[in-house]
């Protein structure tokens, strides 16, 4: 049997198969380009919950799903750095360092608009 793809068309060895419409596919990447591309703007059960995937026009934060593209930055006041405060590590009187690689440090930070945490990357 031969992925449903029709970019692929490869031969199913391992089956990945869309929950909406029972078509098979030869590889993970096949079935997140089918659904991207067949199932668009109608809407996805993912079990749990269901949801609409946006269109272009809509999306209104630089946080998008897997297969959104934006075509402007669109600035989000909630997400700006003076609205996050660093939490402090009580041990050394600093800020509480999570991370840190060759791009950078991420550091643990409270919105102080809702108090959610979120990690805060230097570059």
């Amino acid at each position: 049997m031969n992925c449903n793809l029709s970019k692929c068309r490869n031969l199913i060895i391992t089956t990945y198969n869309c929950n909406k419409c029972d078509n098979l596919f030869c590889s993970n990447t096949c079935l997140i380009n089918h659904v991207f591309q067949s199932h668009q703007s109608k809407n996805i059960d993912s079990g749990k919950k269901t949801y609409s995937l946006k269109k272009l026009s809509t999306i209104k934060s630089p946080f998008i799903e897997q297969g959104e593209f934006l075509s402007e930055f669109v600035n989000n006041p909630y997400y700006d750095y003076t609205n996050f405060e660093y939490i402090i590590d009580t041990k050394t009187n600093k800020k509480k360092l999570i991370g840190a690689g060759t791009l950078g440090e991420v550091f643990l930070a409270k919105n102080v608009i809702d108090n959610k945490i979120f990690a805060v990357k230097h570059v």
